[in-house]
This record gives C-alpha cells, structure tokens and sequence, in this order.
C-alpha cells in the first residue's frame, strides 16, 4: 500500500510548498482568479463536479480549482497580510480514486508516510471527527522546510472506495490566526451521496 501511493504523495508534499511559494512571489491581483460573489453568506460554496462535493471558502481567500494527474481538485490562497508578507496560507483538497483501504488503515499509511518524509516532523494534535455524516480523521504537525518553519493541519475522509485528504499550511508562528478559516472550510465538505 505504501508503495503505490509514495510517489503520488512526495509529488504532493513537494508541490504543496511550492505553490505557496510560487503564489508568495506572483501577482498579488488574486481577484482574478475568483469570480464568484461575497454577497450573503460568509462562506462562498464550490462545487468540485468531477470529484462531487462542495466545500466553502471564506472571504478573504481565493481559489481555484486543479487538476493535476486527477488528483489535486481544489486550492486556495490567503490574502497578503500587507506588502512584506511573503508567505500565503494555503490549503488543498486532494482526491484518490479506487481506494480499497478503510478510513483507519489508510489514514495510518499517509500518516506515516508524511511523518518519514518531513524534516523535523512532529505532531502536534491528532483526532476523530464526524463532517457532515462522514467520519474524519485529523492530525497536526509542524516541520521545517528550507529553515521555514510551518505547521500543517490535514483531515482525510474516505467515501466509496474515494480518499478526500484536506492540507492547510501556514507559518507556525501565524497558523492560530487562520486556524478557524481552516476549520470552517474542512468541516463544510459536503460530499454528494451518489459519489463514485
């Protein structure tokens, strides 16, 4: 099991931080990127139709969605925090397809293969959780990343034969002043009942 998903996942783990950097040093016109309204609610719903389900995002933070090799389906970006921020939470929805492990047994593997593949890794909080009918698993963990120092919060849920992995980076030093946008967006993942 390890095998066939390590390659996969240190791609992931690699582009994670990558994109934040790449977003850091980029363009700050992210207004572009998202088109939809503010108006009425405080959490504007995507719809994600090629892996079915919806999550929201707060105002603030802008998105698009991925695609690459079928498995990175969403991604958003915080807003810089003022001209010298040159570090942009950002968080991830990636999605496998033909998972034949339950909830319990996969979580194990990705935890593992995340806690061996970063620098410095140590977790911080790990837990159980019920969203929106599914049940989740959650862990937290900072690590150092090119004498970066950030702290990672994922959620994995399993829905047939689907993983829907949830990674929400920040600083460690600013991770609390995003904490809650992370929470609400993990906890409004609706996944469509007739998901394949």
């Amino acid at each position: 099991i390890m095998k066939k998903y390590f390659v996969p996942v240190m791609l992931f783990i690699i582009s994670l931080i990558g994109l934040q950097l790449a977003f850091a040093t980029a363009s700050r016109h992210h207004a572009a990127i998202l088109k939809q309204s503010d108006e009425g609610d405080s959490l504007r719903t995507k719809y994600i139709k090629k892996f079915q389900y919806r999550i929201g995002v707060p105002k603030g933070w802008h998105e698009k969605t991925e695609s690459e090799k079928g498995n990175k389906s969403f991604v958003a970006v915080s807003e810089p925090m003022d001209a010298e921020d040159s570090f942009l939470e950002n968080i991830y929805v990636t999605t496998y397809k033909n998972i034949d492990d339950k909830l319990k047994s996969y979580y194990k593997d990705y935890f593992n293969r995340t806690r061996f593949s970063q620098p410095d890794f140590k977790k911080t909080e790990e837990g159980e959780e019920t969203i929106n009918g599914e049940k989740a698993r959650f862990f937290v963990y900072t690590c150092d990343y090119k004498g970066i120092e950030l702290k990672v919060l994922t959620y994995i849920m399993v829905k047939n034969k689907t993983s829907y992995i949830f990674t929400a980076v920040a600083l460690e030093s600013t991770y609390n002043q995003y904490k809650s946008d992370f929470l609400q967006m993990v906890r409004s993942i609706k996944i469509d009942d007739k998901a394949k």
